[in-house]
């Protein structure tokens, strides 16, 4: 059986650009070369997931140009249940600038997907209610963000949480979250001083620290993982790829030892291609690696 997601998250035009030095202030460089694809956090944690094997359900807003229609399609190729919300203004778009040591900046206009509003979130709730875990992520506004949250809970829903970008106050949706997924610096700004860190509810807290690894906690034990060793190619995406891997294994009754290192795989097999779409990693080229160990 397929395990049933509900993602809720932004979908653009994704532009990525690759240069040798990142800019110094004003100054102009020459791009290598350039790629266009669809992305957004939440668009490539729906297909990450569905390569996982997980049956995705995903909500979200775009504009009134072509692009919001190739996103679609490209997202049909991978059996994706969509739900496109069109608004009256542009599809969001981000710049994805890669320097040669693989390490990149972003930049995102969020376009229709700040205009995703609590009547499309009312729409999708029926949705949602069939599923078995929700995953979320900050590119959404808040109020739907929090009211999707609280209602996944509500219905019994494992609530997988990205806080990314760090761009919200989440003390009072916190609490309705099952896992929460965010880096070092978003967790430094949600906990402060991430090397004291106490949890005393059943909250599970993953902190991604790149090629370091992670750092599992919960109320009982703290735990680091190692990333698996690969020559890093281009790093975008792989949080989302990561997210997404636990995700899929999180309702599969599996120990974290299993779910974690499944998640480590995922991403580390995503960092050694380019760009992102094509890059994630399918379950069977993580069973493939994972019998090579």
């Amino acid at each position: 059986k397929k395990n049933k997601g509900a993602i809720i998250g932004l979908t653009g035009q994704s532009i990525f650009m690759n240069i040798d030095e990142f800019h110094k202030n004003g100054e102009t460089k020459q791009a290598n070369n350039i790629f266009i694809e669809p992305g957004g956090k939440g668009y490539n944690q729906a297909i990450a997931c569905a390569k996982l094997n997980m049956d995705v359900y995903y909500l979200t807003a775009v504009g009134n140009d072509s692009y919001a229609s190739v996103c679609e399609e490209t997202m049909k190729k991978y059996n994706i249940n969509t739900y496109y919300i069109r608004k009256e203004v542009n599809t969001a778009l981000a710049t994805i600038i890669t320097n040669s040591n693989g390490d990149n900046q972003v930049t995102v206009y969020k376009g229709a997907n700040e205009y995703l509003n609590i009547c499309d979130l009312n729409k999708f709730k029926p949705v949602i209610e069939q599923c078995d875990i929700l995953l979320a992520q900050n590119e959404i506004p808040y109020e739907v963000l929090k009211e999707a949250i609280i209602f996944a809970k509500e219905k019994g829903l494992k609530v997988i949480y990205n806080p990314a970008p760090a761009i919200y106050d989440i003390n009072d949706i916190i609490e309705y979250v099952d896992v929460i997924i965010p880096n070092e610096s978003e967790a430094s700004i949600i906990y402060k001083d991430i090397n004291n860190i106490k949890i005393d509810n059943d909250l599970r807290l993953i902190i991604t620290k790149g090629s370091k690894g992670c750092t599992f906690i919960d109320k009982n034990i703290s735990k680091d993982y190692s990333s698996i060793k690969v020559k890093s190619i281009d790093t975008t995406g792989a949080g989302d790829v990561f997210c997404s891997a636990i995700t899929s294994q999180i309702v599969n009754n599996k120990n974290i030892d299993e779910i974690i290192n499944f998640a480590t795989i995922a991403s580390g097999l995503h960092v050694q291609k380019k760009y992102v779409i094509d890059a994630i990693p399918t379950l069977e080229e993580i069973e493939k690696y994972k019998k090579e160990l």
